[in-house]
């Protein structure tokens, strides 16, 4: 299905190539967070096929949670990683904040798609809530499509988005 996101990413990347020309044609600062543009990028581009448009509005809510559950990834694997969130810090504030937010966000998407359902949809998230169990009548349940979005929303975004940064570092290193 591949092919099938190509045309999101050309026109994406587009709005984003023309937004630094008309920013340098303006005079605006030379230097551009390339880290910061390309999460937002790769966000819009994931953001799509997995919840339609949606996303689009709520990028900046997106990235300042994604950007804080990540700087404070290490808690999820140090051994004790659960004391540091039962404590009043205000890093746990800020990591519980971010959490909710992100949930919160998904949570809505997911109550607005369920309120309004569009049967012709092709994004993921309408072929999850559509999907049953071979087995029984089952659907997923918003919890279990919250924490989906979130998996895909992380490791279809961040990951790309940081690859794309360094690959953007290099060619700025070497424009040969």
């Amino acid at each position: 299905h591949i092919e099938t996101y190509a045309p999101i990413m050309r026109a994406c990347t587009a709005d984003l190539i023309r937004a630094w020309e008309q920013r340098c044609a303006a005079g605006g600062p030379a230097l551009i967070d390339t880290h910061h543009q390309a999460m937002r990028l790769t966000l819009l581009i994931a953001g799509r096929p997995l919840f339609g448009k949606q996303l689009e509005r709520h990028t900046e809510l997106v990235r300042q949670s994604m950007d804080t559950l990540l700087s404070m990834f290490s808690r999820a694997v140090l051994p004790w990683g659960r004391l540091l969130m039962m404590l009043p810090l205000p890093s746990t504030r800020r990591l519980l904040a971010a959490q909710e937010n992100l949930r919160g966000l998904i949570d809505r998407i997911i109550q607005e798609r369920r309120a309004h359902p569009q049967p012709d949809a092709a994004d993921l998230l309408s072929i999850l809530i559509a999907a049953t169990d071979p087995e029984s009548p089952a659907r997923l349940t918003d919890q279990q499509l919250r924490d989906q979005a979130v998996t895909l929303l992380t490791a279809g975004h961040e990951t790309t988005a940081n690859a794309l940064t360094y690959t953007l570092y290099l060619l700025a290193r070497h424009p040969d």
